[in-house]
């Protein structure tokens, strides 16, 4: 480049020249630092979409590394996929994770002490519904279908339908007098403890020590007590006639046992036939149980059997209001449902168990087929009304037969196997005296507690082995006749 120079346009021209320079740079220089400026802009714009698009956040020195994890990924919804059900992974570890939180459910210690406690809950719960709630409501459930009607249909009938037999120098049914039926008294001076009380005495079978022992321990009192025997209060015992005679003195009540019934069978005999009273070779060759019990028909005075004979199969206390039931007394059982006058005689000396269907009883304990005569009287006198429903007209509310027919509470004994038995509608006390048991006392007050007295017994009678033919022996080892010694 040339400058030159004249006078007046020198100058001018070296100024223009100058600035055209100086604009040339200053665009090269604009030039560059918009081309750094956008190559910058570049790399920021690079650097943020970088960041943007990477999940792992940028090291900062100012932090351990161990702070930048933050694992986003498993909070962060749109990094969940939309088909983790599906995933087999997904699926083990969702399983692995549930047994890890039941394993440390397992592994608390509190948890584990009422897992223990459930376990025993649950094992006490199981034995008592199998063992006893079951088998109850079971029981409960047959006898009521034993005492419906569709079974009476399906039965033909039930047991005591027809007309009974009667028979000779034996009374059905007697009622006690009114007057010796436990009241309630207004007296300030008297206690319903010791006034008009009922005195029930289970089988004595002779043991006259025992039974004076008995009402000596209940303080009875022959002018405000009085005494009711059970039946078989003779045989096999030591003093069957001084036991008879003992109960007359106190002016007892009784009624005929399975005992009585025999020896009196006997004695009737040996008064038909005198020559009977000596020993023949028919009467020597007869068990030593029947040579006994005709010893014992044979020493019996005039008064004794006609005492025996006024005792009736059934005595019939009545109604006792604290009890809100009638109260009588059987040597053995009756049937439910059968009106007391046509109870057949033998049963009601003899049973023990009833058949669920038609309704016979049987002397043998269980026989298949049937229960203890207890369960079914029980249940049978739950299904009538109570005493304060019989205000209501029965067709409102029942039959003509629930109308009629009210509770009745039964004391018997007869059964010393199963010994002291005290239900809601009977009370059995043979205790099994003259075997080596007790001899037991159930008072009746007159505010209608009752009260259960024993005193023990010395043993009169042990079990002797059987005298048996070998015929009389099944294959299977057992009996098929027993000898009559062991009739109860």
């Amino acid at each position: 480049m040339s400058f030159a120079r004249d006078d007046n346009t020198g100058s001018t021209r070296y100024r223009s020249n100058s600035r055209s320079c100086m604009d040339t740079l200053q665009d090269h220089d604009r030039t560059r630092l918009l081309m750094d400026e956008e190559e910058s802009y570049s790399r920021d714009f690079h650097r943020r979409l970088v960041e943007a698009a990477s999940p792992i956040p940028q090291y900062t020195p100012r932090k351990p590394l161990i702070e930048q994890c933050t694992n986003e990924w498993q909070h962060n919804t749109k990094w969940k996929s939309s088909r983790r059900d599906s995933s087999p992974d997904g699926f083990d570890d969702a399983l692995e994770s549930f047994l890890d939180r039941c394993l440390a459910i397992l592994k608390a210690p509190k948890i584990r002490r009422y897992l223990l406690l459930y376990t025993i809950l649950l094992i006490l719960s199981i034995w008592l519904w199998s063992s006893m709630i079951w088998p109850a409501w079971e029981e409960q459930r047959i006898l009521a279908r034993s005492l419906s009607a569709e079974n009476r249909k399906a039965s033909g009938g039930l047991f005591g339908s027809n007309l009974r037999p009667t028979f000779a120098n034996m009374i059905q049914v007697k009622d006690l007098d009114t007057k010796l039926v436990p009241k309630a008294t207004a007296s300030a001076d008297a206690t319903t403890d010791t006034v008009n009380r009922l005195i029930f005495v289970g089988d004595i079978h002779g043991c006259l020590d025992e039974l004076k022992a008995l009402l000596a321990k209940v303080n009875f009192n022959t002018k405000t007590d009085h005494l009711i025997a059970v039946g078989d209060v003779i045989a096999k015992g030591p003093e069957s006639g001084g036991t008879v005679d003992f109960l007359r003195a106190t002016g007892a009540s009784c009624v005929r046992g399975n005992h009585e019934d025999r020896i009196l069978l006997m004695a009737h005999e040996v008064k038909s036939l005198p020559a009977l009273k000596v020993e023949t070779p028919q009467t020597s060759q007869s068990s030593s149980s029947s040579s006994s019990a005709r010893t014992l028909a044979a020493s019996l005075t005039p008064s004794q059997i006609a005492y025996l004979e006024s005792c009736p199969l059934v005595l019939r206390v009545g109604f006792v209001k604290p009890l809100a039931s009638d109260l009588v007394v059987v040597h053995a059982g009756l049937v439910p449902g059968i009106p007391l006058d046509r109870q057949d005689p033998t049963s009601v000396m003899n049973m023990r168990s009833i058949h669920l269907d038609t309704h016979v009883p049987s002397k043998h304990p269980n026989p298949d087929g049937s229960v203890h005569w207890v369960k079914l009287w029980n249940k049978y006198q739950q299904s009538l009304p109570a005493a304060w429903w019989s205000f209501f007209p029965s067709r409102m509310f029942g039959g003509a037969q629930s109308a009629q027919e009210k509770r009745t509470i039964v004391v018997y004994g007869h059964d010393a196997p199963r010994g002291l038995q005290l239900k809601q509608y009977s009370k059995g006390i043979d205790t099994g005296c003259v075997k080596g048991g007790k001899l037991t006392a159930l008072v009746l007050s007159a505010s209608g507690s009752w009260q259960t007295v024993q005193v023990p017994c010395k043993g009169y009678r042990k079990r002797r082995p059987l005298d048996v033919e070998v015929e009389d022996v099944l294959r299977d080892g057992k009996l098929s006749k027993l000898d009559d010694g062991q009739e109860e």
